[in-house]
């Protein structure tokens, strides 16, 4: 996750923390900033001059009221974490004299730490938020967030879970575990959900500081196809960023905005991207496994419930005597079976049931959201844009964006939006603004019960093939939660897919239009790299309990 918004000028004028002057000094001249001039469809830049009443020098609309606790509140991980962007000014300018180039490990101090370090080169990636070395299991794309004097660990987390479950542009989460902030003055904060587990160390925290000096950052290759990388980045003890993304083209540009930053002590990268003063080692070579912050969990009496009661019946039982755990185990036999009984002729099918049930075809999915996304796009001096979403559940669709406040104020935001949409929700400190909006869309209903879904394998190798020759990053991979068998009611795996493009999607509905049991998920536009990225769900031959076999 990036939490820490760069210095894009080079000068100390960015949208870290608006060095270089105030927000009335910035003027209505500023420009928006991220977005760039490739775009996959014809937007039409909708900026217009500020309005002729500004704001004060402050550059802060008047107190408005503000409903807390939800994304509509303008809740946001970039708002939670709005305390961080002044950091940026103890990192300094581009060309300013620091101490960090005396920082910098020498030959022989790097050649000793890697003598030490005997991580595996087998890396692979289990889960959405885990690497593996080998058997060793590491989180990645964790959140971290300044911790709060006056809020608790459960409280940030409860909240941080709260705008998950309400933003479609995020995968929802429930977050139970954090880190500590002594070392890297962050929490970094897990779920279960994205395969993090109490122990498990942050991998950001695990590099060789012998290897890597104060200041590193660096983008490593995580699989053989050279399809996912890892950024990763600390400056001065401070996590600077901890990623995952799906292409070699994300990682560069990700990498190239981090080092906008000045005075690395290292940098990690392919030897043929061609970055001066960039190092090639690999992940493996700098990743010790002795070093790192552990995962810990927040409701600790809860995870340790199922032991504690085990342990108990353990005591139960060896007072209790081989008599007492016939008769409980006879009893127990008992109740089982006949709640089997119950739930068997209790289970039934029906086309409400089926994940596929009035999803939009996939095709009339692209074109509204794509149009959605089009005219949702709003650039506005001094605002950066934020990724727009569009998802579409059963013909009720939603919109969804934000800005980052970059100089700008809050009535050119207001002002420049069309009268008929609705307002932006700014949060507390008016560094960050939030919009969404609901709409309808054309639903087929009446044969999802006769569609016969594609053998996963079937599947996954017609879905690569098609999309061969296009040269476009492809995900496929089985959805979170699948199941091996059904005991009393019908289960529905599936393989979610993920694709990126900087041309859209227009031209690919029919390419998978005849995919059966196909459930679009999201569509996505990044202003930033330009880049589109639509998931959906294809849906597998449901697996029936023994009894309706």
């Amino acid at each position: 996750m990036k939490f820490l918004k760069r210095d894009k000028n080079g000068d100390g004028t960015g949208p870290a923390g608006n060095a270089g002057g105030s927000a009335a000094e910035a003027g209505p001249d500023a420009t928006a900033r991220g977005a760039k001039s490739r775009f996959a469809m014809p937007f039409s830049s909708k900026a217009a001059p500020p309005p002729r009443q500004a704001d004060a020098a402050s550059g802060v609309a008047p107190a408005t009221p503000v409903r807390g606790g939800t994304k509509r509140a303008g809740l946001s991980i970039a708002g939670l974490t709005g305390g961080v962007r002044n950091l940026q000014s103890k990192f300094g300018r581009r060309g300013s004299a620091t101490a960090a180039g005396e920082r910098k490990p020498g030959e022989k101090q790097i050649a000793a730490a890697k003598k030490a370090i005997q991580t595996p080169a087998d890396i692979s990636r289990p889960e959405v938020g885990v690497l593996a070395f080998g058997k060793k299991k590491t989180a990645v794309a964790l959140q971290w967030i300044p911790p709060e004097e006056d809020v608790s660990v459960k409280e940030r987390l409860a909240e941080l879970t709260e705008h998950s479950h309400s933003d479609p542009t995020q995968l929802s989460a429930t977050f139970r575990f954090y880190t500590d902030t002594r070392n890297t003055g962050f929490m970094g904060i897990g779920s279960q959900e994205l395969g993090h587990s109490v122990g498990m160390r942050a991998l950001v925290t695990m590099l060789s500081p012998q290897i890597t000096g104060d200041r590193w950052v660096g983008a490593f290759q995580i699989s053989p196809n050279g399809e996912q990388w890892w950024i990763g980045s600390i400056r001065d003890g401070k996590v600077f960023d901890d990623q995952v993304v799906n292409s070699r083209h994300q990682a560069e540009e990700v990498l190239l905005n981090d080092l906008q930053a000045p005075d690395w002590t290292a940098i990690f990268a392919p030897s043929e991207w061609g970055i001066s003063g960039s190092r090639s080692e690999q992940l493996h070579e700098v990743v010790d496994l002795r070093l790192g912050e552990k995962l810990r969990s927040s409701t600790p009496v809860k995870d340790n419930l199922p032991r504690a009661l085990l342990g108990t019946m353990v005591v139960a039982v060896a007072l209790g005597g081989f008599t007492y755990v016939q008769s409980k185990k006879a009893e127990q036999a008992r109740q089982l079976e006949e709640l089997r009984l119950r739930a068997a002729a209790s289970v039934t099918y029906e086309a409400p049931d089926l994940p596929w049930f009035m999803a939009s075809d996939i095709r009339t999915f692209i074109s509204d959201c794509g149009a959605r996304i089009e005219d949702a796009l709003l650039m506005v001096p001094g605002w950066e844009n934020q990724p727009l979403s569009c998802s579409i559940t059963r013909g009720e669709g939603s919109v969804a964006t934000g800005w980052a406040r970059n100089g700008g104020k809050t009535t050119w935001l207001r002002s420049l939006m069309p009268p008929q949409r609705p307002v932006p929700i700014f949060s507390e400190d008016f560094t960050t603004a939030s919009w969404s909006e609901e709409f309808s869309s054309e639903v087929a209903t009446g044969d999802e019960m006769s569609v016969t879904p594609w053998d996963p394998q079937v599947m996954e190798s017609r879905i690569r093939e098609r999309f061969l020759h296009y040269d476009l990053p492809i995900n496929i991979r089985p959805a979170a939660g699948n199941q091996s068998a059904a005991t009393n009611q019908v289960v529905f795996n599936a393989h979610e897919v993920q694709l990126s493009s900087e041309l859209g999607f227009a031209n690919f509905g029919d390419m998978l239009k005849d995919i059966p049991a196909l459930v679009p998920d999201a569509l996505v536009y990044s202003p930033a790299t330009g880049i589109w990225d639509l998931t959906f769900r294809v849906n597998h031959p449901p697996i029936f309990p023994p009894e309706m076999r």
